[in-house]
């Protein structure tokens, strides 16, 4: 997998630990005719354009896409926007990703789409928030108490022994917390599910301005975006918290955001979302890559001697693949294959390799000039993984 994040909380074992993951990269490295792809999942690089400037750990492969292929993704992008109502996406890392494997090691344009993001409400007419409020309003401090392990409160400590005793059966003691640092707090936080609560410095408190307090309270948070949008919407996507009684765990709380409710679209949307995917798929396949055979041209140079030309252009509006696997050779090439024998060629390759042709009339061209008694027996095969197969038989006809 492209930059997999080993170790990683859900990162899995090793690369394709998981049947299906793996199924699904057999089935691509099985089946080299794959042209493009549209991942439909928790990433996208339409909404927002994929990073092609930075580059992984080795300096050599790009985070995201290569700069040469920005207006690839460019037109993708415009035809995503055409056919859909989308106008964001979560901006999340792509490290191991499916689509990422498929740009990077396939050398496939590969795109990926959340299919469906919280709406943007409008802020109704005469709801303006007075801004001195919301200062006031953040003025006023949650009392906590200093843990003494960086800026977390003793109160976020205490959940988490809780928690940790009830998983494990063992009592967390003073010299189990000598050792504990702010990292391993936030990683069983993360781990437990816990949220951790933070203390603010008063020294830093004091230096806050009011203007900054106003800037802060501006924006609200992206939690209380969606609590805002479940009740306009009238969906049941946040559940209050409530005391149950755990025959295991013992006394807990139970409540928070309903699992899937921040990702799977209202049912009354599905068959308008389903319609808007399909166009801009059916899109994407109308700008796919369109090779046509120019030629053979024969011109006869003197008795038994040829000279012989062919171009293979791309009329589609998308690349037979990616720049950054035309300069890797990522996948395999078109092959052009002369049957004459080499000591018959006087010039030109036999065998020629073709790594990718340009969108919008993108022209490889091939010229030989060779020495045969029958020109009639002679064939130029073209070997190609992902647009089939062509063997053009030669003639005297110029």
């Amino acid at each position: 997998m492209h930059r997999w994040p080993e170790y990683k909380a859900h990162s899995g074992a090793y690369p394709l630990s998981e049947p299906e993951t793996h199924a699904l990269a057999k089935f691509v490295l099985e089946h080299d005719n794959i042209v493009m792809a549209v991942t439909l999942g928790r990433h996208d690089n339409l909404v927002n354009l994929p990073d092609s400037k930075s580059k992984d750990i080795t300096g050599k492969a790009p985070k995201g896409i290569d700069a040469k292929d920005v207006d690839l993704y460019k037109h993708a992008a415009e035809l995503f926007e055409e056919t859909t109502d989308q106008k964001n996406a979560p901006k999340e890392d792509i490290a191991g990703s499916f689509h990422a494997w498929l740009y990077a090691q396939r050398g496939i344009p590969s795109f990926a789409t959340v299919v469906w993001t919280r709406p943007e409400m409008e802020k109704a007419e005469g709801a303006e928030e007075s801004i001195d409020e919301a200062v006031e309003e953040e003025i006023v401090e949650t009392h906590l108490t200093p843990s003494g392990v960086g800026d977390i409160s003793q109160e976020t400590i205490d959940e988490l022994i809780a928690a940790y005793e009830a998983e494990t059966g063992e009592a967390v003691d003073e010299a189990m917390m000598a050792m504990v640092t702010p990292e391993m707090i936030e990683g069983f936080a993360a781990q437990a599910g816990v949220v951790i609560q933070r203390i603010k410095a008063p020294e830093l408190e004091q230096e806050t301005s009011k203007e900054e307090k106003k800037d802060k309270k501006k924006e609200k948070s992206d939690d209380a975006k969606w609590l805002e949008y479940f009740e306009h919407a009238g969906i049941t996507g946040f559940v209050d918290w409530q005391a149950f009684d755990h025959p295991t765990l013992g006394a807990v709380e139970i409540g928070g955001f309903v699992p899937l409710s921040r990702m799977n679209p209202p049912a009354d949307q599905l068959d308008g979302l389903a319609e808007q995917q399909t166009a801009f798929v059916l899109d994407l396949m109308n700008s796919r890559p369109k090779i046509s055979i120019t030629g053979p041209e024969i011109k006869v140079l003197a008795d038994g001697l040829y000279e012989i030309r062919i171009a293979l252009t791309n009329d589609g509006e998308m690349p037979t693949t990616t720049a950054y696997s035309q300069a890797k050779h990522t996948i395999r090439p078109i092959v052009i294959r002369l049957s004459s024998d080499v000591e018959h060629i006087v010039m030109g390759q036999r065998i020629s390799r073709v790594w990718g042709i340009d969108a919008n009339g993108g022209r490889s061209e091939h010229h030989w000039i060779i020495r045969t008694n029958d020109i009639n027996s002679e064939t130029i095969e073209i070997i190609d993984p992902r647009f089939g197969n062509h063997t053009i038989k030669l003639g005297d006809e110029s």
